[in-house]
């Protein structure tokens, strides 16, 4: 992604937060309890899997995530929650491949995993009756994602294999839609399910929260 285009959107997404929280704030029809009542704020941790294909093999790649919202209520039951989230790698993955005959063998594997995570959103959710609700999010992540790679060749007429060893890392940006559903055990307590697609991966995220 271009770095314009980047820095367009999260100047959008952070407009719009300013002004829904400075609209929600300054609601003239209602007390300040009332006010309250409509905005509150939402934080809580959970655990992300993103799972891939590399070199036709699947990967998978784990990460601890915390978020922080600000819910406004915009009518009965939809609301708006911009939200940050941030993640820190809990898992990586290995991939290995190898080749040989009777004179020579080879071996690669290359060890994946994520570094950090940050990602901006801004999502509406439809809430309904028993605790339950719906939600989806234009969101814009970007993940940092560190590589290992091994090398082993040996030649059998030779006692001692050739290794050779290199780190790399990357950093990948996405915009795309998260998609979930939600449960409010209580006032305060929450749990969440949600998919979204980040550079063609598969995300799954379970996260607790809870309103305060």
């Amino acid at each position: 992604m271009k770095k314009s285009t980047t820095a367009t959107l999260l100047s959008l997404i952070s407009l719009i937060t300013f002004s829904l929280t400075a609209s929600a704030v300054e609601m003239p029809m209602l007390s300040s309890t009332d006010n309250q009542s409509k905005r509150q704020w939402i934080g809580g941790v959970g655990y992300l899997n993103l799972a891939d294909e590399l070199d036709g093999e699947s990967i998978n790649l784990g990460a601890i995530v915390g978020s922080l919202g600000y819910k406004i209520n915009i009518s009965d039951n939809f609301y708006l929650v911009p939200e940050l989230r941030v993640g820190l790698g809990a898992g990586g993955d290995s991939l290995s491949t190898s080749y040989g005959n009777e004179y020579y063998r080879m071996k690669s594997t290359v060890d994946v995993e994520i570094d950090s995570l940050i990602a901006l959103s801004l999502r509406g959710q439809i809430e309904f009756n028993r605790g339950i609700y719906l939600y989806v999010a234009p969101t814009y992540s970007r993940g940092s994602f560190s590589y290992a790679y091994t090398w082993v060749d040996q030649y059998f007429d030779e006692q001692e294999p050739y290794v050779q060893v290199s780190n790399d890392n990357d950093s990948l940006d996405d915009i795309a839609v998260r998609a979930g559903i939600g449960f409010n055990f209580s006032k305060t307590a929450i749990a969440e399910l949600d998919f979204e697609k980040f550079e063609g991966s598969d995300v799954i995220a379970m996260s607790f929260k809870y309103n305060f």
